[in-house]
């Protein structure tokens, strides 16, 4: 049941992400996005719950009811996704270079193998079992399906420091740990100016 409820939020969000993620202007959103459809579900489960004791507190519960219950859960969910969406952005913004770099590692990764978990079952079975051609056939397609969200995820981590909100950006070719110490500064493009090192100028 849970994996049920769970199914769809993952596949939203593994679509958003990827629409996103190959859109260069939407970048900055890929994060945020995926991760408020994500924590929708669950806060989703907050109005549900309260509006499943109202119904059931009720003698004869009408249509009214049911469709304030449904009504409630939509409405703990948008705000929970909205939340958490706020907070994701806020959290890519901030985070080394290092640390978005794995995020949206892990965030691809796990978008691609959803997408294309969900593309083999289809076009391997027809909506049938995967195993009813033979574990040959299942270990296959496991292992292409790891391989291409691997070969994917990579690709797209390269783009990392798209996926920060532009003006918190660190300027291309800045080393891939450094992290900018004048954070009031901004270059011509918006970025973040880094002050070159006076260890590097030529002696006179």
């Amino acid at each position: 049941m849970q994996i049920l409820f769970a199914a769809p939020f993952i596949l939203a969000a593994g679509i958003a992400f990827t629409v996103l993620s190959g859109v260069p202007r939407a970048r900055r959103w890929a994060i945020p996005i995926p991760a408020g459809i994500i924590g929708a579900g669950p806060t989703s489960l907050v109005g549900l719950f309260f509006g499943a004791i109202a119904i059931h507190s009720l003698p004869r519960p009408g249509r009214g009811p049911i469709i304030a219950f449904w009504c409630a859960g939509a409405v703990t969910g948008l705000v929970g996704g909205v939340f958490i969406g706020t907070i994701a952005r806020f959290v890519a913004s901030i985070l080394p270079a290092i640390l978005l770099r794995a995020a949206v590692f892990l965030a691809g990764w796990c978008s691609y193998f959803v997408l294309i978990a969900v593309a083999l079952f289809f076009v391997l079975t027809g909506g049938g079992s995967l195993y009813g051609g033979g574990w040959p056939i299942a270990t296959m397609a496991i292992s292409l399906e790891v391989l291409l969200s691997f070969t994917g995820a990579w690709f797209v981590t390269r783009k990392a420091e798209q996926f920060r909100p532009w003006k918190f950006r660190l300027p291309r070719g800045t080393p891939f740990i450094a992290r900018a110490k004048e954070s009031g500064q901004k270059d011509s493009e918006g970025g973040i100016y880094l002050p070159p090192d006076p260890s590097d100028e030529l002696p006179s």
